[in-house]
């Protein structure tokens, strides 16, 4: 059963959903869902694996990365940083439902 939330919780969950549908979201989410799958968490994922995640965004963020960026690359990567890290405050702050679902 889902714990009923407060209005905050809602905006800020359905504004993460949202980005999910940027389209530079969509291209690294794939590559950055195997890394933490099968590098960070076993096949029944911790608490204390979810917590020590946050400790390795900056390294799931650069499996995507490359050389040579263009000023549209760097400002596209600041929107995905910023929408893994929202992710991440979203799975951190739902974790019993997050260990059922991923």
């Amino acid at each position: 059963m889902r714990t009923p939330q407060n209005i905050v919780e809602y905006a800020r969950e359905m504004s993460i959903k949202q980005l999910f549908k940027a389209n530079g979201f969509n291209t690294v989410w794939d590559v950055w869902k195997q890394e933490i799958k099968y590098k960070y968490l076993s096949n029944t994922p911790t608490e204390h694996q979810i917590h020590e995640l946050g400790d390795h965004l900056r390294d799931i963020f650069r499996t995507t990365g490359q050389a040579g960026r263009s000023q549209s690359d760097v400002s596209g990567g600041g929107a995905n940083w910023e929408a893994l890290v929202c992710w991440y405050r979203l799975v951190s702050s739902k974790l019993q439902h997050f260990l059922i679902v991923f």
